[in-house]
């Protein structure tokens, strides 16, 4: 993606205490992102087999058209999709289903607890749902259930794209969702 000269690099401020995060953010040179540069990328990458996308593309109408652009693309080239539902505050703006119908398709919606309550009373058009639920580790389509290992949890910032990003680096390489 080209740089855009005199636009800020997007920034998330963390605010964590306790067992609680806020999370402030100014998406910066993100929202600038449009579909002619999901074109350039992708022809720049003739090899890729799958596109992960964060909701944050999808959340904000500044971003939004690059977004679907990225999912249309996808389909046009036959390629696997995931996309992470992100935050809960942005979906509740949107609404579910008008999320869930930009991301009809996708092989895997990512969604920790509070993302899957806001989408659990609209239909899902995805092949299939990873609910994230932290300590309580994972579940695929409401029937594969995978603990957590026990670890001492200093920050789950990032904790959710870590598990994404393992789980996809798995199930793209032929595991079966328990082992992704």
């Amino acid at each position: 993606v080209p740089p855009r000269p005199g636009a800020a690099t997007g920034t998330v401020i963390v605010l964590a205490q306790g067992g609680h995060r806020t999370m402030l953010n100014d998406r910066g040179a993100n929202l600038l992102l449009t579909a002619g540069d999901v074109d350039a990328a992708l022809a720049a990458a003739p090899g890729v087999r799958h596109l992960h996308l964060s909701a944050y593309t999808l959340l904000d109408d500044a971003s939004r058209g690059a977004g679907l652009r990225a999912l249309a693309a996808a389909r046009e080239r036959g390629l696997t999709v995931s996309v992470d539902a992100a935050s809960a505050a942005p979906l509740r703006r949107v609404g579910g289903a008008a999320f869930l119908g930009w991301v009809r398709g996708a092989d895997i919606l990512f969604a920790n607890a509070d993302e899957a309550a806001l989408l659990a009373d609209a239909p899902a058009h995805v092949r299939h749902v990873v609910a994230k639920r932290g300590g309580q580790g994972a579940v695929w389509d409401g029937t594969i259930r995978v603990p957590a290992r026990p670890a001492e949890v200093v920050d789950p910032t990032g904790a959710g794209d870590a598990f994404a990003a393992g789980l996809l680096a798995a199930w793209l390489g032929g595991a079966a969702p328990a082992e992704a």
